[in-house]
């Protein structure tokens, strides 16, 4: 499996604050047979989280040291997860975008705007956006969704959402997605340790619901493809 959302990088945003948290953290989802992570730190500025560029890629080299030296069998990815804002492309800039590919995770949850809109902006520009936990979508129904995946964005699910984990409507908004073989990929949207096992419980729900190639698909396939790799 790869995860390809998550608050992991340590000290940058509202997720992992501590080096031992994140590296308790990747050996836990090692074990359970999470072979790639993406550290998608959020740029929000408004919410008090923004980081260059130059600055997210020194603290993500500086970690993978780190985590290289405690002996972790996992392959880490740099990325962001990107505030859908009035100047977002001036934002997307100075924000790496998924293991440098033009794929970007965009959380459209205090978003006003046209999602459409924004992602045919995006397209345009080159970008394939991402719709970060997909589930929690104020203006959630299957029209906006179709419109979104009309338009080429990816839509990511939390994991813990498909395992009835959180809040009760976005519980039952993921199943409709899952049911209607709708969802791209599925993140853990990791910010505290208790997110450990949620991948791996997910995983086993989608394979045991739609099958195995289905949940490779997931949770494996197009996470390969959106990061640019043949393999991890």
């Amino acid at each position: 499996m790869i995860d390809i959302h998550t608050h992991i990088l340590p000290g940058v945003d509202d997720g992992f604050q501590t080096e031992n948290e994140s590296l308790k953290m990747l050996e836990s989802m090692a074990s359970q047979g999470i072979k790639g992570v993406v550290l998608t730190p959020h740029q929000a500025l408004k919410r008090g989280y923004f980081h260059s560029k130059e600055t997210l890629e020194v603290y993500f080299d500086q970690f993978k040291q780190t985590v290289k030296e405690a002996g972790i069998n996992i392959a880490l990815y740099l990325g962001a997860e990107v505030d859908d804002v009035a100047d977002l492309f001036e934002v997307l800039k100075d924000t790496p975008s998924l293991n440098g590919s033009n794929h970007v995770l965009i959380d459209f949850g205090m978003s006003q705007a046209d999602l459409k809109e924004v992602c045919y902006e995006l397209r345009i520009r080159g970008y394939v956006p991402i719709v970060a936990h997909v589930e929690r979508l104020s203006d959630f129904k299957l029209e906006t969704i179709l419109a979104l995946k009309a338009e080429g964005a990816l839509l990511q699910v939390n994991a813990k959402h498909l395992i009835k984990k959180g809040s009760k409507v976005a519980v039952k908004q993921a199943s409709f997605l899952l049911k209607k073989g709708l969802i791209d990929v599925v993140g853990s949207d990791a910010h505290h340790i208790d997110s450990a096992a949620d991948m791996q419980n997910a995983y086993a729900l989608v394979e045991k619901k739609q099958g195995k190639a289905a949940a490779d698909a997931m949770f494996m396939a197009r996470a390969q493809n959106i990061l640019g790799l043949n393999d991890v």
